[in-house]
């Protein structure tokens, strides 16, 4: 139980840090951002939890998947609601993502 409320406060500290600018964002590696465009694609939320959203930079351009053709970057946010992930798609609003920034 210990472990859980831990997990619950962490997470309440990242909604504040969101909401309230506090935290350092990190831009990511064209590694990570394949591996969440891959997950994505697979419907795999786990790499989208509060926790580690907050602390990336969500708004950059990231070079697109071999899917899409007519653009060659895209973010996050663009390519799961292009791809109908509604759960992604909730899960990056929740964590700052701009949606006026397409590609």
């Amino acid at each position: 139980m210990g472990k859980e409320i831990g997990r619950r406060r962490e997470r309440r500290g990242a909604n504040f840090a969101i909401k309230h600018g506090t935290v350092a964002k990190r831009f990511l590696s064209p590694e990570e951002a394949e591996a969440l465009f891959r997950a994505i694609d697979n419907k795999d939320l786990r790499p989208f939890g509060i926790r580690n959203l907050c602390l990336i930079d969500l708004d950059g351009l990231h070079k697109a998947p071999s899917s899409v053709t007519w653009e060659s970057n895209m973010t996050l946010l663009s390519y799961a609601a292009w791809r109908r992930r509604d759960h992604h798609v909730s899960a990056l609003l929740r964590a700052g993502a701009d949606p006026s920034i397409r590609y």
